[in-house]
């Protein structure tokens, strides 16, 4: 089988350079955004009769 692209063309043009790891940044998020993410406060829906959506 072929070696990958990037094998292949570090050993035509030389070594690879290595790949600096990239730092995340930690985004902190409070109580309520985190419920506005999941969806807490959000209405609900159901099928009624004759397929009609109602909020419950």
């Amino acid at each position: 089988m072929n070696k990958p692209l990037k094998e292949q063309l570090a050993n035509i043009y030389g070594k690879a350079q290595p790949e600096k790891p990239q730092e995340r940044r930690r985004e902190r998020l409070s109580e309520s955004e985190w419920k506005d993410i999941m969806g807490i406060n959000r209405p609900i829906y159901a099928r009624a009769k004759g397929g009609a959506l109602r909020q419950r």
